[in-house]
């Protein structure tokens, strides 16, 4: 309640915005699943700080370091709000802290709406009846027809695919390559290879294209939607942190460098990661796509 009140003072226009009917309460979002996972005081919050619509939550098969599964709220932002995501995402960010296994992001109603219109393959299996944790009853929640989800999982599995396939053909040449005694080469290939993977999945499941070569920057934003791929790469200690700096140096090394020498059990060590990643990618996807 401190902390609510510190952002009713700074933040008077988000509580003001929020356009809740009567008969909806906090109280509401108590549902079973909230409470199971520990996230009623944080659920709370966010609906005291933020105009919210809708949240969703979905379970992901995983569980992190501590044995939590890990979770994605996806919140969907109230028609009626005036305040900029910039302002609103400290707010969640804030909320969500001590809960490591919790990714949050926030949407606008009205992109939700017209996504599920479009078939997109994230809102389609994310926005259900069944993974709502809190409604405003506001809107009723769109539903997409059952036979547009053969065409939503052939043009995600289409995207997918393509640089699934491309990232298999630079694996099998970096282990050539490494056959051959060509370290550097195999290297800059298992990476080109790696980097397709994750690539494809935020292409094939957010629409997003991510335009990197950091490894450290592609796990940040398919946490969320693949915690599985991310945790191929953890980042919980300090020999992770410099494992994953290490390698974003090492590709630059490969690509620029003739004379590069590579440790062969580094080498096989990130050879086997490139394949834990295109096996890891690919069971992800298609267990996105039994979602629908």
């Amino acid at each position: 309640e401190f902390i609510t009140d510190i952002v009713a003072r700074r933040h008077p226009a988000v509580i003001q915005s929020r356009n809740t009917p009567p008969d909806c309460t906090v109280a509401e979002i108590g549902n079973e699943r909230a409470r199971q996972n520990k996230l009623q005081p944080m659920i709370d919050f966010i609906v005291e700080t933020v105009p919210v619509e809708k949240i969703f939550m979905l379970e992901h098969e995983f569980e992190d370091e501590e044995n939590e599964n890990i979770l994605d709220l996806l919140i969907v932002v109230s028609r009626t709000n005036r305040t900029e995501f910039a302002e609103l995402e400290p707010l969640v960010e804030f909320a969500a802290l001590g809960h490591p296994h919790v990714s949050v992001s926030l949407h606008a109603s009205g992109q939700m709406e017209l996504s599920l219109k479009n078939g997109h393959i994230y809102y389609s299996a994310v926005c259900k009846a069944e993974n709502i944790i809190f409604d405003d009853h506001s809107r009723p929640l769109p539903q997409v027809p059952v036979e547009r989800f053969t065409e939503i999982s052939d043009r995600a599995r289409k995207d997918f695919y393509l640089n699934h396939t491309r990232a298999v053909s630079y694996y099998d040449s970096a282990e050539q390559n490494y056959a051959l005694g060509r370290r550097d080469t195999a290297l800059f290939l298992a990476h080109q290879a790696m980097e397709l993977c994750f690539r494809g999945i935020l292409w094939a499941l957010l629409g997003q294209d991510k335009r990197t070569h950091s490894i450290r920057v592609l796990k940040k934003y398919t946490r969320r939607i693949a915690p599985q791929l991310a945790a191929i790469f953890p980042n919980e200690t300090n020999k992770d942190e410099r494992f994953l700096q290490f390698l974003e140096d090492v590709y630059l090394d490969a690509r620029y460098k003739y004379d590069l020498k590579i440790d062969e059990d580094v080498l096989l060590t990130i050879l086997a990661k490139a394949g834990d990643v295109l096996e890891v990618s690919k069971t992800v996807f298609e267990g996105w796509l039994s979602r629908l």
